[in-house]
Order: structure tokens, then C-alpha cells, then sequence
């Protein structure tokens, strides 16, 4: 039996995004693991908001109180940060994940916010000293040790699952009564908003019932990327939603023209292999973590120029065959990444340590 402490503090809200949905299922699927037991603890910031923890897991949490945390041994093996945490009095084996390294890239984030999860990064490499590393993606491991390369041993690559969003079994019912393109994300900087509202205005005019919508909640300089839709040319034809629910993007992914996420930069991109679990169509970045995770099964233009979004983009819309092998190729590489699989990689990251 391997006791496994999770910190579960990306979980005390109501709506979960990125690392959360990645704490959520990672959890659920280890505890469906035969001879794995999991308990959790979370800030003690977070203990005003413990009650939505049980709308996500039902696992036993308490807060964590490191006073006590250095006195009492704990009752677990591992301790797993999977939002780059862990506590440095724990006298138990440590395993954090890291999800990006975006904070040490210039502009994708305010300095001031930059600068502080730099910080708090190396402090938690220094302080927590963690035993082992999980990294999301091979991307995310080059770009970690490019950086700390004496971690290059105690590193492991564990993709994430995306079989929590269900494969409708039957046809939904299409959200509108128009075609439309998809982008799903925060809204910030690094998603490169502002370059898919410029390349939907490149194709805008040749298809006019076409429209762009736009889902997820706002982040980093969002007011500037929402007000390239005020400046669009095609600006009553783009649509933001806001978040969406899980429920919501079965159907927004299923009747897509296709999902358009060329972004500056991701650890991994859940919203890629959502949209093809859901059989749509992707054009995506030619780099990094967003090429390695879509592999052959989607488009890939330059991020940084409109117009190669947009012909990746027109191309889907003018070749059925292109879009059917897209869809097929997408479904078929989407079913590889399981939270089962997830779950598995990652307890063998436990066992070893033990």
C-alpha cells in the first residue's frame, strides 16, 4: 500500500481551470488504483473555501499547519504538489509537477507577478526540495533543465489525461445557428487572442456567415486582447463567451468549424486534445509543447503571423478530405491520453522513490 498526500488548494474554488482540472483527475484516477490510499491537506488560506473541495473530490483533507506538520509525522509516504508546492518541514518523499516555465519567458506575464513566481519557484526547488519532478511534457523538460539542469535524474515527463470531458455518444445540439470558429482558453497574452481576431478578419470577408467565438475566463492582459474585437472589422461577428462549462464545450466542440490555438506558449494544451476527443479539427502553433502534443493530427501555422492562421484555417474550411482525415487522426490520438495512464506513470514516480 502507498499513502499519497496531495496539496488540494487549486481545488477550494468553484470553476477549475488548467492545474486544477489537472489536480481533480489526477487524484480521482490514482484513488481508483488498486493499492493506493490518498488524503490531502491545503493552505491554510484556502479554509474559509474548504467546502468546495467536496464538489470536486471526496477525499479527507485537513488544513495544513506547518508547526504541527514539523512535530507530528505524517500519516502518508509522499507528499505531491502538483501546483509546484511542497512544504519544506516534511520529513516524507516529495514529488512536485510543473505545468509551464512560462514565468521566465519576457511579456507572456505581468513583471511584477514574473518576478514574484520566480521567486517563489527557486524557493520551492531550495527550500522544499522536492525528490522528484513531474514535468507535463518533453517541452517542459528541456525548457526546466535548460535552466536547472543538475534535476536532469530526478525528472520525469507524465502527460496529463483528457477523458474526463465525455465523447457525446449521440449528436448534440448545435449551439448556433451559424458556422462558426472556436478558440477555448484564458483569455490572456500567451493565448494569442489578438492574432486569431487579426486572422479571422483576413478570412471574414470571403466566408460571411462565418463567425469567431471566443470561450474561457480572463487572464493577463485581457481587456487588450478583447479590445482587438471592438477594432475588428468583422467585430459583429466575433463572440465572447466568457468561461464555459464542461456540458457547454461538448457542444462548442462539436459542431466547430474547427478550434483555432495558435499560442505563444503552453506546458501541454488541454484544449487541443479536447477538441479532438470531440472530432473537431485543430490548427495550432508549429512549436513547442502545442507541435508535440498534436502531432500529426492537426494543422500547425507560425503563431506570430496572422496570415498563416488564417490559411491553415481556410484550408480546413475548403477541404472536406483534409478535415474528415483531421478528425480521424485527432480522435485516434486524443484516445492515448488517459487519466488512468496519467495516474499509472505517475505512481510509478511514487514507487521508485519508496
Amino acid at each position: 500500500m502507498i499513502k499519497v498526500h496531495f496539496d488540494v488548494t487549486t481545488l477550494m474554488r468553484e470553476k477549475l481551470t488548467g492545474i486544477g482540472v489537472y489536480t481533480k483527475h489526477l487524484i480521482l484516477a490514482v484513488s481508483r488504483l488498486p493499492g493506493v490510499e490518498c488524503s490531502a491537506s491545503y493552505r491554510v488560506s484556502r479554509f474559509r473555501k474548504r467546502a468546495l473541495l467536496r464538489q470536486h473530490v471526496q477525499l479527507p483533507a485537513r488544513v495544513y499547519l506547518p508547526l504541527i506538520a514539523g512535530v507530528l509525522p505524517p500519516a502518508y509516504q509522499v507528499f505531491h504538489g502538483p501546483d509546484f508546492r511542497v512544504p519544506a518541514d516534511c520529513s516524507r518523499k516529495k514529488v512536485v509537477t510543473i505545468h509551464d516555465m512560462a514565468i521566465f519567458e519576457e511579456g507572456l506575464t505581468s513583471d511584477q507577478f514574473a518576478r514574484q513566481s520566480r521567486d517563489k519557484f527557486v524557493h520551492s526547488l531550495r527550500k522544499g526540495r522536492p525528490d522528484h519532478v513531474i514535468v507535463v511534457s518533453e517541452f517542459t523538460r528541456q525548457a526546466f533543465l535548460a535552466r536547472f539542469p543538475e534535476w536532469a535524474s530526478r525528472t520525469s515527463v507524465v502527460y496529463l489525461g483528457m477523458d474526463h470531458i465525455p465523447a457525446p455518444v449521440a449528436p448534440t445540439p448545435a449551439p448556433y445557428p451559424f458556422p462558426y470558429l472556436l478558440f477555448v482558453g484564458t483569455v490572456e497574452k500567451r493565448k494569442n487572442v489578438d492574432r486569431i481576431i487579426a486572422a479571422f478578419d483576413l478570412i471574414a470577408p470571403a466566408y460571411p456567415d462565418l463567425r469567431l467565438v471566443i470561450a474561457g475566463g480572463k487572464g493577463y492582459a485581457a481587456d487588450l486582447m478583447l479590445s482587438k474585437i471592438g477594432e475588428s472589422a468583422a467585430r459583429d461577428r466575433i463572440l465572447y463567451r466568457g468561461f464555459v462549462s464542461d456540458e457547454d464545450l461538448i457542444g462548442l466542440y462539436g459542431h466547430a468549424r474547427c478550434v483555432v490555438y495558435p499560442s505563444l506558449y503552453e506546458g501541454f494544451g488541454i484544449p487541443i486534445l479536447e477538441a479532438m476527443r470531440m472530432g473537431c479539427p485543430v490548427v495550432t502553433s508549429n512549436c513547442g509543447a502545442m507541435q508535440e502534443v498534436s502531432g500529426a493530427a492537426a494543422l500547425h501555422a507560425d503563431p506570430l503571423r496572422p496570415d498563416a492562421i488564417a490559411a491553415a484555417v481556410v484550408s480546413l474550411l475548403e477541404d472536406p478530405a483534409l478535415r474528415g482525415r483531421l478528425t480521424a487522426a485527432g480522435r485516434e490520438r486524443a484516445r492515448t491520453f488517459t487519466w488512468e495512464q496519467c495516474a499509472r506513470n505517475t505512481v510509478n514516480v511514487y514507487q521508485k522513490l519508496l
